[in-house]
């Protein structure tokens, strides 16, 4: 892949709906920074977050299957002197929307991680205090 770009313009339409799915998922981890500064550490908006990067992944791998249908169909008309290269090329191409939806799903479950961590640690915290 030269250029990014190019990256996300082999994953088609997939693309689209996984970045949209990574941006609420961001947005979900956000907003529940913003509550917890606030006082309130309710898990709902982590657990949506988790939720939608698994979603993100689904739609990744879907984007695959339908990348290698696409592949299959557009080897079967390639002339047999150029089918390796043609073969090569498609073998690169198809799973950019899974390598797409890992890069957008894992920093989003690394961040709901972290979060549950830091409110454990708040909740242990504030329980030794009063004990």
């Amino acid at each position: 892949m030269s250029n990014f770009y190019a990256f996300y313009q082999n994953g088609g339409l997939f693309m689209h709906f996984i970045s949209l799915g990574a941006a609420v998922a961001l947005t979900s981890v956000v907003l529940h920074g913003r509550a917890r500064r606030m006082g309130s550490d309710d898990p709902k908006l982590l657990h949506l977050a988790d939720r939608v990067g698994g979603l993100c992944l689904a739609v990744g791998l879907l984007g695959s299957v339908f990348g290698m249908i696409e592949a299959g169909a557009a080897l079967s008309t390639v002339e047999p002197a150029l089918f390796e290269q043609a073969s090569a090329r498609a073998q690169a191409i198809v799973p950019v929307t899974v390598a797409w939806a890992l890069m957008c799903a894992i920093p989003i479950w690394t961040a709901t991680a972290v979060h549950r961590v830091r409110g454990r640690a708040v909740i242990d915290r504030s329980g030794a205090t009063t004990s």
